[in-house]
């Protein structure tokens, strides 16, 4: 028993060492590419100290989140005789509910993308029990409802989207209406 705890204990440690380090990893060039290209106002040392406060959140928010979730997994099989999803469902509700419930921007940024997988991923569910004669259509539909969707919240009320989605679409849809701005504004 005392040799399952400290796998256990191991694997939780471990989860959280993972986490850090993918979180650095996919922080900090995407946060490098971002300074670079879109905050033209900022000076270098701004730029650096940015980036380095966006990739140690995402790292230590990344951590935190598999660390409380592998526990939470990990208390829920030991005294629950709940199934293997029903345990992840509630441990990563509680776990994200508590690492990434508070509004930031990384915050914003992570629930996006994976908010964005899990529609797609529940989609795919869907579209693989469903028979539909001509599947690339059902694809093509879901396609038109995310671009459709976007360019309305754009047009009608763009304050609800994220800055850096609403800075590249006025430069793709309202700066290319005024001549002699392509490159400018890039």
């Amino acid at each position: 028993a005392d040799s399952k705890l400290s796998a256990d204990l191991r694997r939780i440690a471990q989860g959280l060492l993972h986490g850090i380090a993918y979180g650095v990893k996919v922080r900090l060039p995407h946060a490098v590419v971002m300074a670079a290209l879109f905050r033209t106002e900022m000076s270098t040392w701004e730029k650096i100290k940015l980036v380095g406060m966006q990739t140690r959140t995402h790292a230590k928010n990344l951590g935190m989140y598999v660390m409380i979730y592998k526990s939470l997994v990990f208390l829920l099989r030991r005294s629950t005789s709940l199934t293997l999803g029903s345990r992840a469902l509630v441990s990563g509700f509680i776990g994200g509910s508590i690492i990434f419930g508070e509004r930031s921007s990384v915050n914003t940024q992570m629930n996006a993308y994976v908010f964005s997988r899990v529609v797609m991923s529940l989609g795919q569910m869907v579209y693989d029990r469903v028979d539909v004669l001509e599947k690339k259509s059902a694809y093509r539909l879901i396609a038109g409802i995310i671009w459709g969707l976007v360019m309305m919240l754009f047009v009608v009320d763009r304050k609800t989207m994220q800055r850096s989605l609403v800075n590249s679409m006025a430069y793709l849809y309202e700066d290319s209406d005024i001549c002699g701005t392509t490159w400018e504004k890039l």
